[in-house]
């Protein structure tokens, strides 16, 4: 079964302590051994690219494989049922980007999980959100949580003859 983190930085692994910070990073590296997952970057830094991340990867010695990059949704429009208004709203966007990402990559079955220090996620992915408190990173913590998570095993389904 594949398993995925979407990875954000600013509040998981930068923190007030520093960009990559040592124990985020060495919580981040546990995850990994713990869980097998592959990492694909939800974090504003993928829009700098590809090439970019892995650089970044190599730079500071970071764990794990980065295996994509989440899409960019610029905008969202809507309009009543009538169109008589139109708006733009960007909540929920970071949802949308990992369940885009998930539609065109993830092969059944598969597990993931979202590091994020914020909430903004469509209501079906509450269950795989491990809220990071920003100000800490990446925790002992959250990692427990992550790999319950991520190493649950499916409830067997019984099959009748």
């Amino acid at each position: 079964m594949e398993k995925y983190i979407f990875l954000d930085f600013d509040g998981v692994i930068n923190t007030p302590k520093g960009k990559f910070a040592k124990k985020a990073v060495a919580n981040l590296l546990h995850l990994l051994e713990r869980s097998d997952a592959k990492i694909i970057i939800s974090s504003t830094w993928r829009l700098q690219g590809m090439e970019y991340i892995q650089q970044l990867w190599q730079e500071y010695q970071l764990p794990g494989e980065v295996i994509g990059l989440t899409p960019s949704c610029n905008s969202i429009n809507f309009s009543n049922v009538d169109g008589q208004e139109e708006w733009q709203g960007l909540h929920g966007c970071k949802g949308l980007e990992i369940a885009e990402w998930l539609r065109l990559n993830a092969k059944e079955p598969y597990r993931y999980i979202i590091l994020d220090d914020e909430e903004d996620f469509l209501f079906s992915q509450r269950e795989h959100l491990v809220k990071v408190e920003g100000s800490k990173g990446l925790d002992k913590a959250d990692v427990r949580v992550a790999i319950q998570i991520l190493n649950t095993k499916e409830i067997s389904q019984i099959v009748f003859a």
